[in-house]
C-alpha cells in the first residue's frame, strides 16, 4: 500500500494531470495504530489521524497518498489478513460496472498488482485469480512476490510437478503419486521420441508396482523386445516379485531364450543368503576350497548346485548340471551389483552372454528348482504351472522341501517347507488322478517314464524317495504294482489256480490260466510256460513253499538225523543256504543302473527286509515298546502296508524265477555268460521304462495338458470356498469405489451444469411470469400491492459464478482440442503450437501463423452476413459495434494490426476462418435432453 502511494505522489508531481486520482486502501482495523483518533462520534470529514511510524510496532499506519480508506472491523487486535474477502467482493463488483465513454460501453479494468507481500497477500492472489482478476507479480519486490515468481517458473515445467491430494481424484497411496511423478520426469528428459523405458521399468520394478507397469509403461506408446526385458526379470527374481513375473511372461519373455548359463550361477549367486540350500551350497564350496589347497573360495559353477541337489532329491538319481572343462566353461566378467534390484550390471551380464546358446534341456525346470529350494511359494507356482514334465516336478519339489525342512533351524520356516511340500504332494495326486480318469495305460506309463530332467529317474521312485505315501497308495499306483506282481498273468486269476498250475504245470495248457495279453492265450508253445513261471507272484510262492521245504528239511534233520557226521540230507542243507547266500550276493553286486559297488551296499542295506533279517527281534521289541510310533502305524495303517507292498514287488519282480537251492542253475548261467562267453547278462527287470522321443513328446503334451484341466479345476473349487466368494466380492465392491471415485468429480460437475441450468431456466421464468404480472397490473387487473415478489436468491447468484468458473475450464479445454493442425473444412495446415508455447505472455519468436478467412458460404449452414476485409478498420471491438457485440466474456482483449487475439491464447491460424465475426463469436446451441 506505501508503495502504491508513494507512486501516485510521484506521478501527481511530475505529471501535467490535473484530474483528481482517487486511491481506495482496504485494511483491517485491528491491524492501524492510533485507531481511537479516527473515532468520532459526530463524524468526520475528512478524518483527522496523526502518523507516528517510530511508535507503531507490530501495527501499522495508513498511508497519507491515499485518499480513502475502507476498515474492516472484525473484532480482532493484530491480526492482518480480515479485509481480504471484503476486497475481494468489491473488487468484484467494481470489475463488473460498465461505464459509457464516447458512446462505448466498457467494463471498468481491474488489476492486482503484488510487490512483496506476506501470507496474506497469498490468499489475495487467490481469491483474484478465482474471481478473473489478472495479477501482476513484481520479481524482485522481496517475499510473496518473489515466491510467486519462482513458482511460475516451476508451473512451466508442468510435466514434473505432481500435486497429490489425498482422498481425491481416486489416489489413495502417495508412493503412487510419487512414481508417476517420477514416470513423467524420465519421459521430460528424452523428449524427443528417446524415452528411456528401461529407466521407467526399472523404478516400476523397485517400487514394484506391477499395476503401474501394465498403465503407464506396457504401452501402444512403445514396442519392447522380449530380449529387452531379460535384465529386469532376473531383477524381479531375485528380488522375488511374481507379479511382474508374470507380466514379463505375458510380455512374450521366452524362457528358452532367457535360462543360459549364466543366467543360472548369476541366479545362485545372488539367492537369499538365510536360505538352508545356501548353506549348503557354501559348505560344498568350503570343502572343494580345502581339497583344492587354494586360498580363494571358488566360484559357484552349477557342478557345485546340482552336488547339493542330488543330496536332496537322492544318491539314485544323476546329475542335473554337468561339470564343464575349462574349455567348455561360459566367461561372466561383471561385478556383481550390491542392489539386486538395480538392472545396470544385468544388462552387461546380458549383452556379454547373449550370443551364447541355451544349455538347459528344459529351463522351466532350471527356474522351479531355483524358487523351490529357496522355498518361494508364488514364483514355484508360477514355473510348475509351465512344466511339462509336472508330476515328477511336484514330487522332486516335496522331496527337496522336505529334505530341507530337516535342517531348517527356524521351526516356522520348516513347518512353511513340509505344508508346501504337502501341497505339490497332492498336486502330483490330483494331475496323476486326471490322468488315470482318461487313460490307464497312459498313466501308468508316466509311472515308469524316465525323466532325463530329473536326473534319470521315474516318478515312482521320486515318490519312494520322498515317502510320499498317499502318492504311492493312490489307487492308479496301486493298480500298476498288482500289474506288475501278476506279471504277464492276468491280475483276475486266483491264488488256487495258480498253486494248482504251479504243482501240475500241464494245467496250463487247459485254459484255466489267463492271460493279459492276447497273443499269448492261443501259444501252445514254451511262451505261455515262460509266461507263467515269470510272474512275481509265481516266483514269490515258489519261495514260500521253497522256505517251508527248507525248514521242514532243517527241522528234521535236527530232530531225527544229527550225526556227527553229515549226513546227505545235512549236505542238502548247507547246499540249499549257499544257494541262498548267492542270492543275497546277486543282490548286492548286480548293478544295473551303474551306481557302482559302494552304493549298491548301501541301498542293499537301506533295505527294509534286508535290516529284517539282521535285526528282527530288536526292531519288532523297539517298535512295541513306543507307543507313539505303534500309534502312528495304526492310523496309517493302509498307506504303510501300501507303500511296504511296493519293495516287495519290486523284489521278486527282479529275481531269477527258480527257487533256492535250483536258483544256483540260474547263478551258473549268469556266471558262464559274463566270464567264460564275455556276453553282458540280461537286463535286470526294473519299473522304468525309457520311451522313444515322438511318444515321449506326446505323453508330455498329453500329461501337460490335463493339468491344465487340474488347475483349472482346482480354481473353480477355490472360487466356491465361502471365504474366497467374499474376498471375491470385497475385491469387486473395491474395484468399483474406485471407478466411482475416478468419475466422481466428473459426474458431479455435470450434474452441477445440469443443476444450474434449470436454476437459470427457473430464473428466466420467474422474470417472465414478473414481466407477465406487472403487465396484468398496468392493464388494470389486480393491484401493486397483490405482485408477488419474483426476484433471484443469493444461491442462484452463487451458482451463477461457479457457472461462469465451470465454463471458463470448458472453455480452456474446448481451447486445447480446437488446435488441430488441419483446420476444419478446409486445407489449410495450423501452425504448430506446443502447450507451454500456448499463452500470449511467452515468447514465441517463430511464430508465423498463415491466415484464412473463408471467401464462400458453401459448407456452412445456416447461411448469414459475415464480415468482410474491407470493414475490418471500422469495426469497434471490445465494445458494442450496432447490433453486434464484440464484446468477451474473458474480458478486455488484444487487437494487434487490427486483428484481435483469442484471449486464451495462439491457435496456429490467423484470421476469420469460416465463423461469422472477427474477434468473439457468440451461440447459442439448443440441446434437447431426456
Amino acid at each position: 500500500m506505501k508503495q502504491v502511494g508513494e507512486a501516485l505522489q510521484d506521478f501527481m508531481l511530475s505529471s501535467t494531470y490535473k484530474g483528481e486520482i482517487v486511491a481506495i486502501g482496504i485494511a483491517a482495523w485491528g491491524t492501524i495504530h492510533n485507531r481511537n483518533s479516527l473515532i468520532c462520534h459526530t463524524g468526520s470529514f475528512p478524518a483527522e489521524y496523526i502518523l507516528d511510524e517510530e511508535a507503531q510496532g507490530s501495527l501499522c499506519c495508513l498511508d497519507s497518498n491515499h485518499s480513502h480508506f475502507i476498515l474492516v472491523d472484525d473484532g480482532t487486535h493484530g491480526k492482518y489478513g480480515v479485509e481480504i474477502p471484503l476486497r475481494t467482493n468489491l473488487e468484484k463488483y467494481i470489475s463488473e460496472q460498465t461505464k459509457v465513454k464516447e458512446g462505448v460501453a466498457i467494463k471498468i479494468p481491474i488489476v492486482c498488482v503484488v510487490l512483496e507481500g506476506g501470507p496474506g497477500t497469498l490468499d489475495t492472489i487467490y481469491n483474484a485469480i478465482n474471481n478473473g482478476t489478472p495479477c501482476v507479480i513484481v520479481e524482485g519486490s522481496g517475499r510473496v512476490a518473489d515466491v510467486i515468481a519462482q513458482i511460475q517458473d516451476i508451473v512451466r515445467n508442468k510435466q514434473l510437478l505432481t500435486v497429490f491430494r489425498e482422498g481425491k481424484d481416486g489416489q489413495q497411496d502417495i508412493d503412487v503419486a510419487i512414481l508417476q511423478a517420477m514416470l513423467k520426469a524420465s519421459r521430460c528428459h528424452d523428449h524427443f521420441g528417446h524415452e528411456n523405458w528401461d529407466y521407467q521399468l526399472k523404478l516400476a520394478v523397485a517400487w514394484n508396482r506391477v499395476d503401474i507397469a501394465r498403465s503407464e509403461i506396457f504401452t501402444e506408446d512403445h514396442e519392447w523386445k522380449p530380449f529387452d526385458l531379460h535384465p529386469m526379470m532376473a531383477a524381479a527374481l531375485i528380488a522375488n516379485k511374481p507379479e511382474f513375473v508374470k507380466l514379463f511372461l505375458e510380455q512374450g519373455i521366452q524362457l528358452k531364450e532367457f535360462v543360459t548359463w549364466d543366467t543360472l550361477i548369476y541366479l545362485y549367486e545372488n539367492m537369499a543368503t538365510s536360505s538352508v540350500f545356501h548353506g549348503k551350497l557354501q559348505k560344498v564350496l568350503l570343502e572343494e576350497k580345502e581339497h583344492a589347497a587354494i586360498s580363494k573360495m571358488p566360484r559357484i559353477q552349477l557342478h557345485h548346485v546340482s552336488q547339493v541337489l542330488r543330496e536332496l532329491l537322492g544318491d539314485f538319481t544323476h546329475q542335473l548340471y554337468p561339470k564343464l572343462n575349462n574349455s567348455e566353461k561360459h566367461h561372466l566378467p561383471i561385478v556383481l551389483p550390491q542392489n539386486k534390484v538395480q538392472g545396470v550390471h544385468l544388462q552387461a551380464l546380458y549383452k556379454c552372454s547373449a550370443a551364447q546358446a541355451p544349455f538347459s534341456m528344459d529351463p522351466v525346470r532350471d527356474l522351479l528348482i531355483w524358487a523351490i529350494v529357496q522355498n518361494r511359494k508364488e514364483l514355484a507356482d508360477i514355473f510348475w504351472a509351465q512344466n511339462r514334465d509336472c508330476i515328477a516336478a511336484a514330487l522332486a519339489c516335496s522331496n527337496m522341501l522336505k529334505e530341507l525342512s530337516k535342517e531348517e533351524n527356524d521351526t516356522d520356516s520348516s513347518e512353511e517347507m513340509l505344508t508346501l511340500a504337502d501341497k505339490y504332494e497332492h498336486r502330483a495326486i490330483g494331475v496323476f488322478t486326471e490322468c488315470y480318469r482318461k487313460d490307464e495305460e497312459k498313466a501308468q506309463n508316466l509311472l515308469i517314464r524316465v525323466s532325463d530332467a530329473w536326473g534319470k529317474t521315474t516318478c515312482l521312485q521320486l515318490a519312494l524317495e520322498g515317502k510320499n505315501m498317499k502318492f504311492v497308495s493312490h489307487g492308479g499306483v496301486q493298480a500298476f504294482l498288482t500289474r506288475v506282481w501278476w506279471g504277464k498273468l492276468s491280475v483276475d486269476n486266483g491264488i488256487c489256480q495258480v498253486i494248482l498250475c504251479m504243482l501240475f504245470f500241464p494245467l496250463l495248457y487247459t485254459g484255466i490260466i489267463t492271460f493279459r495279453k492276447k497273443r499269448i492265450q492261443p501259444t501252445p508253445g514254451l511262451n505261455r510256460f515262460r509266461a507263467f513261471f515269470t510272474a512275481p507272484v509265481v516266483i514269490f510262492h515258489f519261495n514260500i513253499l521253497s522256505y517251508f521245504s527248507f525248514l521242514c528239511l532243517f527241522a528234521f534233520v535236527l530232530m531225527t538225523d544229527f550225526q556227527s557226521t553229515p549226513s546227505w540230507p545235512e549236505y542238502v542243507i548247507y547246499f540249499w543256504l549257499f544257494s541262498l547266500v548267492c542270492e543275497e550276493a546277486r543282490q548286492l553286486f548286480c548293478d544295473p543302473d551303474g551306481f557302482g559297488l559302494i552304493k549298491m551296499a548301501s541301498l542293499y542295506f537301506s533295505d527294509f527286509w534286508n535290516k529284517l533279517d539282521a535285526c528282527a527281534i530288536l526292531i519288532f521289541i523297539v517298535g512295541l515298546v513306543c507307543s507313539y510310533t505303534f500309534q502312528q502305524v495304526q492310523e496309517h495303517t493302509d498307506q504303510i502296508w501300501k507303500f511296504q507292498r511296493h519293495d516287495l514287488i519290486e523284489e521278486y519282480n527282479g529275481r531269477p524265477p527258480a527257487p533256492p537251492p535250483f536258483i544256483l542253475l540260474n547263478h551258473l548261467q549268469i556266471f558262464v555268460k559274463c566270464v567264460f562267453l564275455q556276453k553282458p547278462t540280461a537286463r535286470h527287470k526294473q519299473l522304468k521304462k525309457k520311451f522313444e522321443k515322438n511318444e515321449e513328446a506326446a505323453l508330455l503334451s498329453w500329461e501337460m495338458y490335463l493339468k491344465e484341466n487340474y488347475l483349472q479345476l482346482q480354481q473353480c473349487q477355490q472360487e466356491q470356498i465361502p471365504e474366497q466368494k467374499i474376498q471375491h466380492i470385497t475385491d469387486r465392491v473395491d474395484k468399483l469405489t474406485e471407478m466411482l471415485n475416478l468419475d466422481q468429480g466428473k459426474m458431479m460437475r455435470l450434474l452441477e451444469q445440469r443443476l444450474l441450468h434449470l436454476e437459470e431456466q427457473a430464473f428466466q421464468f420467474a422474470k417472465a411470469l414478473k414481466w407477465i404480472v406487472q403487465s396484468l397490473s398496468n392493464s388494470g387487473f389486480g393491484t401493486e400491492e397483490d405482485i408477488p415478489v419474483l426476484v433471484p436468491s443469493r444461491a442462484v447468484e452463487t451458482k451463477e459464478q461457479q457457472a461462469e468458473e465451470v465454463s471458463e475450464s470448458l472453455f480452456t479445454l474446448s481451447h486445447v482440442s480446437s488446435r488441430n493442425l488441419l483446420y476444419p473444412k478446409s486445407p489449410v495446415i495450423r501452425f504448430p503450437v506446443p502447450d507451454e508455447k500456448v499463452p500470449w505472455e511467452t515468447e514465441f519468436d517463430i511464430y508465423n501463423p498463415p491466415f484464412y478467412s473463408s471467401e464462400t458460404q458453401e459448407d456452412i449452414t445456416p447461411k448469414f452476413p459475415r464480415d468482410n476485409l474491407e470493414n475490418l478498420s471500422r469495426i469497434n471491438f471490445n465494445s458494442l459495434d450496432g447490433d453486434i457485440n464484440r464484446q468477451s466474456f474473458h474480458g478486455t482483449y488484444t487487437v494487434e494490426d487490427g486483428l484481435p487475439l483469442n484471449p486464451m491464447g495462439r491457435t496456429g491460424l490467423r484470421g476469420q476462418g469460416i465463423l461469422r465475426y472477427f474477434g468473439p463469436n457468440h451461440a447459442l446451441h439448443p440441446v434437447v435432453t431426456r
